[in-house]
């Protein structure tokens, strides 16, 4: 018997989205400069082990589902020993690990969705640090984007969003932000209708920044022995 994540899994294989990327966005594992507003919680060490823990169940759901493509792009040091380990463990091959490139994030993510964007139709850019996004949900997103959409949103309940699907680079995505913020859905949204653009939004997820955020994960990734105690 499966599953039943496994078996949506296994349902959503079927339907190969063969025009589109999965573009994995994640911070090189560094202790001190990961998960940081969760060091009070779990300490220096937790945070660094939180962090490539939720990049791991990231990177397996989106190769398990086998939906698209993916891509793993990384904050720096694409040769990092973690990024090897991962990347050999993960059955990803050399070519599709990249260096962001950019002063903040947003100039980041434009950078990554314009470089795939000469490889595929459509691309989703997906945070490794919101393991709330399943097979399902990356279904949806991508059934839209095949569909006609040029921007899908999945929203994140803090504010941000956890997931940015494209067809094409609209500036008023990326530019004069502030990102890591509680503002930055809304104000992208203020920004696409003053410029008279249209998009998709998916269901709100949540992903992991707050110490309050660490119960939910406990849930999902029991398997996560740094979290322990109330929150």
């Amino acid at each position: 018997m499966f599953s039943t994540e496994n078996t949506i899994r296994k349902i959503l294989k079927i339907m190969n989205f063969k025009d589109s990327i999965i573009l994995v966005f994640a911070k090189t594992p560094v202790m001190g400069q990961v998960k940081t507003r969760l060091e009070t919680v779990l300490g220096q060490q937790g945070a660094l082990a939180l962090h490539k823990a939720l990049m791991e169940k990231v990177v397996n759901t989106v190769k398990e589902c086998d939906l698209s493509a993916m891509e793993l792009w990384v904050s720096s040091n694409k040769n990092h020993e973690y990024f090897v380990s991962l990347c050999n463990s993960m059955n990803i091959a050399e070519k599709d690990i990249h260096e962001q490139r950019g002063d903040d994030l947003g100039a980041r993510m434009a950078h990554a969705a314009a470089d795939a964007l000469q490889r595929a139709d459509y691309v989703i850019l997906l945070g490794a640090d919101c393991p709330s996004v399943d097979a399902e949900y990356l279904h949806q997103a991508l059934q839209l984007l095949e569909g006609g959409e040029d921007i899908v949103f999945g929203p994140a309940e803090d504010g941000g969003y956890v997931l940015l699907g494209l067809r094409l680079v609209a500036a008023e995505i990326f530019t004069e932000i502030p990102w890591g913020t509680a503002e930055v859905m809304q104000l992208t949204r203020q920004r696409l209708l003053q410029s008279g653009k249209k998009w998709a939004e998916l269901p709100a997820r949540w992903d992991v920044d707050r110490p309050e955020d660490l119960l939910r994960l406990r849930d999902l990734m029991p398997g996560f022995t740094q979290i322990q105690g109330p929150f």
